[in-house]
């Protein structure tokens, strides 16, 4: 029977993908037990495309925010402006301390914690989101995404993602805000500030709030120091792999756009997206010229989610064996051909057992 007639196993193998480029891209992370983590907590959504439902990745926003909830407890997303405070935080992770050998459910006093922490969080952020250019559905998706990381309850969620931005003046302290708390704050307030290119106007307004926080001048300027290397830092990595994944898929004009187009805006803060995106959209032909110096772990995920692109597009054997050939050729332009194996064997196992357990479910 031809796979065709199986249309769930297809919409599996794309969620599938799509969640692997996104772990990938968001974590830079190419490890068995992360990965695992994320397929159990998407295991509702496979279970459901497995039922006949549609990929959730086809609405590419409330993908991206249910990912960050699935990816919030295990390890999340770089990209997220509060990353730290979420991970320190977020109510995902369940009940914490003793009461977690009674009960996975967070307690109220916890819930309350988030609730009043997280509220300011996200109102701190939107105040500098909205200090430079208009408001954008970038930034409403950001925000979005922040807010549905905390895990907080669904009317604290929504009147979070409906407020109007206010002034840094009218944002409310919480009683219990220790410095640590106001650390995790002021990183994501700098993230999301020097995300898209650091406007006056945010910087007056994150360094309004790190002093309401009580932070000395030299914990904001570490922690804007070390917010601007973080956003730096994924642009190696990020433009390699956009170019990696356009040089394995040239030849198939719709995946190559669609997974690269992800690829950029995963991987790549906007600030340093432009070009990358340009010559996605320009389809002009990649060259290797050793461009791109990677370290190694580096060149592990970017090989990694290079042929997770490649598995997306469910190759038969001959068009395998063309995108093998230029996965090595990317591995060797990148600093080790050698690595290209090992890349292709962990992404492809992981995906052929993910698929088997959805063909297994499926009573195939």
């Amino acid at each position: 029977m031809s796979s065709s007639l199986k249309p769930f196993l297809a919409q599996m193998l794309r969620v599938l993908s799509d969640d692997a480029l996104f772990l990938l891209c968001s974590t830079h992370k190419a490890d068995r037990d992360t990965w695992t983590e994320m397929t159990t907590r998407r295991s509702n959504q496979y279970t459901k495309i497995v039922q006949g439902a549609h990929s959730d990745s086809e609405d590419e926003s409330a993908w991206m925010v249910n990912m960050c909830v699935a990816l919030a407890p295990v390890a999340p997303p770089m990209w997220l402006p509060m990353h730290e405070l979420i991970d320190s935080l977020t109510l995902e992770s369940g009940a914490r301390g003793v009461r977690s050998l009674f009960t996975s459910k967070p307690s109220e006093k916890q819930i309350e914690r988030v609730r009043i922490v997280g509220s300011f969080a996200v109102q701190a952020l939107s105040s500098v989101l909205d200090a430079g250019t208009p408001w954008t559905e970038d930034d409403q998706l950001l925000r979005r995404c922040v807010v549905a990381a905390l895990g907080l309850p669904e009317d604290d969620a929504n009147r979070l993602c409906q407020q109007a931005p206010r002034s840094t003046e009218d944002l409310e302290l919480p009683a219990d805000f220790d410095a640590k708390l106001a650390k995790q704050v002021a990183s994501g307030l700098w993230r999301a500030a020097f995300r898209d290119g650091l406007d006056p106007r945010e910087d007056e307004r994150v360094m309004q709030l790190c002093q309401r926080m009580g932070l000395t001048s030299e914990d904001t300027e570490a922690a804007r120091r070390q917010a601007r290397d973080d956003v730096d830092s994924r642009k190696a990595l990020g433009v390699a792999a956009v170019d990696a994944v356009r040089y394995v898929l040239s030849d198939d004009a719709g995946a190559c756009v669609r997974l690269s187009k992800m690829v950029a805006k995963l991987a790549l803060p906007p600030v340093h997206r432009a070009e990358s995106m340009a010559a996605i959209e320009h389809g002009g032909p990649i060259v290797l010229a050793r461009r791109h110096e990677l370290e190694r772990k580096q060149r592990e995920v970017c090989l990694t989610l290079t042929w997770v692109a490649a598995l997306a597009t469910n190759p038969e054997q001959t068009r395998l064996a063309e995108y093998l050939v230029r996965h090595d050729r990317v591995a060797s332009d990148i600093g080790s051909k050698g690595e290209g194996p090992a890349a292709r064997a962990f992404a492809t196992s992981f995906l052929q057992e993910q698929l088997a357990s959805a063909v297994q479910a499926g009573g195939l």
